[in-house]
């Protein structure tokens, strides 16, 4: 615990928070105040400035001296976005749905121990699958601080081949696939909120974007914050014998993937990875149906997560 020294004012104890000292007629300020007990110094008064350290990589952190209260926020690792399908003689195509960015924790006014050292785990985002597979796309990890907070990473997704197409929820939900006999963009969601999804014309089904987590993904869900954990835009997907150029829908604000694209040069593209240290969705996989051909991209890979502690002047 930080120690205290204290003058009293109109007879109220008030803590002393600066203390100066001249050296060679300059200010100094005093940092650490120590008495001599038994021939042995004890510290009785630290000054602590606020202070922010942002964590990109797992580490062991210690307490700075005289800390003794922190905020803690967590992402997790975003969901990898699934790739696109296409089937020769079905006359259609469709595009991977997007990964959901990772979801946000955090804890205010936590009680810590000048000194003591706590385990920070950075979150990894979700890899995706080769377009062609039913298979799951992995889910993001979790990022924490120690035992003291936790933040899930967005969940992966199975490959049904196009039908359903279930965006990727998360702390901001992913889109679903976006297909060729629906117009406008399936775009990942963003600040908690859900994505967007299209309906198909021609299928029934489960088409439906991904679940945000319902609050503010801003670092300690506070107003005009840096923003996290955008979900993964959906791949678009086209079908037929001309060759068009078409976008993907984009990803979330907070590191959300972009979804892949149809090209008339280099046809279906992969989608955008999310953004390292964002818990960003990954984005969908473009594909294309040419003539007899099937043209699928594969998805992004989710972005890793990122860990934030701070603490005020104590």
């Amino acid at each position: 615990m930080a120690k205290g020294i204290y003058v009293g004012v109109n007879g109220t104890p008030r803590r002393v928070v600066k203390v100066f000292v001249g050296v060679n007629g300059v200010p100094r300020r005093v940092t650490k105040v120590y008495v001599g007990v038994n021939g042995v110094p004890k510290l009785v008064w630290t000054s602590v400035e606020p202070g922010q350290v942002v964590f990109t990589s797992s580490q062991i952190w210690t307490v700075p001296e005289g800390v003794t209260k922190v905020d803690i926020f967590c992402v997790g690792g975003g969901g990898g976005g699934l790739p696109g399908f296409s089937q020769a003689g079905y006359g259609t195509a469709y595009g991977g749905a997007g990964g959901g960015g990772g979801y946000t924790s955090k804890a205010l006014g936590v009680t810590v121990t000048p000194g003591s050292q706590h385990s920070v785990t950075i979150g990894a985002g979700g890899s995706t699958i080769s377009a062609g597979n039913y298979a799951s796309v992995s889910a993001g990890t979790a990022s924490s601080f120690g035992s003291l907070l936790t933040a899930s990473g967005g969940p992966g997704r199975t490959n049904n081949m196009g039908i359903p197409m279930t965006g990727g929820s998360g702390g901001s939900g992913g889109s679903c696939g976006t297909i060729t006999e629906s117009s406008g963009k399936a775009n990942g969601g963003s600040d908690g909120g859900n994505g967007f999804g299209l309906a198909s014309t021609l299928y029934s089904g489960n088409w439906q974007a991904g679940i945000g987590q319902g609050s503010s993904t801003r670092a300690f869900g506070e107003a005009g914050n840096t923003l996290y954990s955008g979900g993964g835009g959906a791949g678009w997907a086209y079908s037929a014998a001309t060759p068009y150029t078409w976008t993907g829908g984009s990803g979330g604000a907070g590191g959300g993937g972009a979804g892949g694209y149809t090209d008339s040069a280099t046809y279906p593209v992969v989608g955008t990875n999310g953004l390292p240290n964002t818990g960003g969705g990954g984005g969908g996989g473009a594909s294309r149906r040419y003539s007899s051909s099937n043209q699928s991209a594969n998805g992004g890979a989710g972005g890793s997560g990122i860990v934030i502690v701070r603490w005020s002047a104590q």
